[in-house]
C-alpha cells in the first residue's frame, strides 16, 4: 500500500454500511504493515477505521489496531493533542464492548489527568474524555458517580451545541443509561423516548435503534409488557436489515425481545429454545465468558429454573456468576446480585440453608451497592422474605411490608413487583410463585 494512496483511499463515513466493506479491505492492508500509522495525514483516516470496527462489532480487531496507532502516535504527540483525545475515544470505546473496563477506564483517566493541566484543552475535548469516564464508571458498577457524572455530560453538550445536536442525544442516551441503573426507571423512559423521537426526527437510523431498545427496555422495567414488545419487534427488525443479525448490537436487542415476550407470555411455546439458539450465537459472536453471554445466560437459566429443569438451571447460573466475578469483580452490583439466582435453583434443589444464605447476601450487598429503593434490591428483599417466611428465626412479615411500600412509591401499585408483594401480604405468606429473578445488566 504506497503511502500515497492512504487519503485517497479513504472509505468514508463508518457510519454508513455500504462503506464497510472497503473498510474491511482497508483493515487488512493496515495489518499488514506499521509503517503508515505514524503519518499526520493518515490520522483521520486511522481514527475512522476505528469507528468503523466499534460500530460494525469488529471490537477485537479495532482493540488490536488502536494498541499499535497508540505505539506509533506516543513517539511523537502527547497526551492531550486533539488525535490522541480521538484515539482515546474510540479506543476506549472498544475495549467496553470487549469487556476490558478497567483498561477503558485506565486510559480515560490519564487523558483526563493530562487534559485538565493542559492549556490546549478545548470545551469539545474535555467533553468527550468526561463522557468516556461516565461511561467507565457505569461499567465498573459506580452508578451514582456515573450519573452525576452524566448529567454534567448533558448540560455542557447543550450549552455548546444546543438540545437537538447528535452529540448532546448521545449525551442524553447515555443519560438514559445511568437512571435506568440508578433503579431511575420512569425518569429513564422521559429522557429516553424524547432521545428517541429526536433522532428519529434527525433521521440518524442507527442511533435511533440504540435509542428504541432501551425505550423498550424501559417499558419492560416498569411493567408494561405489551408495549415493549410492541417496539421491540420493530426495532429488532431493523436492525438486522441494518446491521445483519450476528452484530452484536442485533444479538443484544434479540435478548430484550425474548424478555419482553416471556413476561408477556411465561408460557410461551419455544421461547427456551430460542434462548439457548441465540446463546450459541453470541458465544459463537463474542465468546462464552463475554458480558453479554453471560446475561443470555442468565436469562435461560432463570426460565429453566422456573419450567422446573432444576440441575440444568443450576449448571447455567453458577457458569454465569463465577464469569460476572471473573470479569466484575465480587463487589460489583451484578457479581452481587447473581446471588439471589443461585439462591432461587440451590432452593429449587431443596438446598434451603445455603439457599437462604444467598438471598440474605444479594439483599445486603444490593442495599449497600444500590439503596433500599431499587427495584433490583426490593426484588432481592422478595426472595429474602420468602425464605424467612418458612424459618422460624427469621421475620418476614416486617421485610415484605416494608418492601410493597418501597414498591408502590418506586414502580407504582401495578407494577408485577408489587403485586407479588401485595399479594403475599393478603395471603400471609411467599410461596415460590413469589420468587423474583435477578437480570443483569453491565453499563
Amino acid at each position: 500500500m504506497p503511502e500515497d494512496t492512504l487519503h485517497p483511499a479513504h472509505p468514508g463515513d463508518p457510519k454508513d454500511r455500504i462503506n464497510w466493506p472497503r473498510y474491511a479491505q482497508l483493515l487488512v492492508q493496515l495489518n499488514e504493515s506499521d509503517q503508515f500509522l505514524s503519518k499526520a495525514a493518515a490520522q483521520e483516516l486511522l481514527t475512522d477505521c476505528l469507528r468503523y470496527c466499534r460500530i460494525a462489532g469488529q471490537y477485537q480487531a479495532g482493540a488490536d489496531l488502536a494498541d499499535r496507532i497508540r505505539g506509533a502516535w506516543s513517539r511523537t504527540l502527547a497526551i492531550a493533542h486533539p488525535a490522541m483525545c480521538e484515539l482515546t475515544t474510540a479506543q476506549s470505546n472498544l475495549l467496553r464492548g470487549l469487556g476490558e473496563f478497567e483498561k477503558a477506564h485506565a486510559l480515560d483517566t490519564e487523558l483526563m489527568d493530562n487534559l485538565s493541566v493542559a492549556p490546549e484543552a478545548d470545551t469539545g475535548m474535555l467533553l468527550n474524555a468526561r463522557s468516556g469516564l461516565a461511561a467507565d464508571q457505569r461499567f465498573l458498577g459506580h452508578y451514582q458517580d456515573a450519573l452525576r457524572e452524566q448529567r454534567e455530560v448533558v448540560a455542557t453538550a447543550q450549552q455548546l451545541h444546543g438540545t437537538d445536536h447528535d452529540t448532546t442525544l448521545l449525551a442524553s442516551h447515555n443519560l438514559g443509561v445511568s437512571l435506568r441503573l440508578t433503579g431511575r426507571y420512569a425518569e429513564a423512559l422521559q429522557v429516553d423516548r424524547d432521545t428517541f423521537t429526536k433522532r428519529q426526527a434527525l433521521a440518524l437510523p442507527l442511533d435511533s435503534l440504540e435509542s428504541g431498545n432501551v425505550l423498550a427496555r424501559d417499558m419492560r422495567l416498569l411493567g408494561r409488557h405489551a408495549d415493549a414488545v410492541d417496539l421491540q419487534r420493530r426495532v429488532v427488525h431493523q436492525f438486522v436489515e441494518q446491521l445483519g443479525a450476528d452484530h452484536p448490537k442485533t444479538q443484544w436487542a434479540q435478548h430484550n425481545l425474548l424478555l419482553c415476550r416471556w413476561q408477556t407470555n411465561p408460557r410461551h411455546e419455544g421461547i427456551e429454545g430460542a434462548f439457548s439458539e441465540l446463546l450459541q450465537r453470541v458465544v459463537k459472536t463474542m465468546g462464552r465468558g463475554h458480558f453479554q453471554a453471560l446475561a443470555v445466560m442468565t436469562s435461560l437459566g432463570n426460565l429453566q429454573h422456573v419450567r422446573g429443569n432444576t440441575d440444568s438451571a443450576y449448571e447455567l447460573i453458577a457458569e454465569a456468576e463465577q464469569g460476572y466475578r471473573r470479569l466484575l469483580g465480587e463487589a460489583h452490583p451484578v457479581s452481587i446480585g447473581m446471588r439471589t439466582n443461585t439462591g432461587l435453583t440451590l432452593e429449587a434443589q431443596g438446598q434451603l440453608d445455603q439457599a437462604q444464605a444467598q438471598f440474605e447476601w444479594a439483599l445486603e450487598g444490593l442495599r449497600d451497592a444500590l439503596g433500599r429503593d431499587h427495584p433490583v434490591a426490593m426484588g432481592a428483599a422478595v426472595n429474602a422474605a420468602r425464605c424467612r417466611s418458612r424459618s422460624s428465626t427469621w421475620d418476614a412479615a416486617d421485610l415484605i411490608r416494608d418492601t410493597i411500600d418501597r414498591a408502590i412509591n418506586v414502580l407504582g401499585a401495578q407494577h408485577p413487583l408489587t403485586r407479588v408483594c401485595r399479594n403475599a401480604v393478603q395471603q400471609g405468606h411467599l410461596d415460590r410463585t413469589s420468587s423474583w429473578s435477578f437480570e443483569p445488566y453491565v453499563g
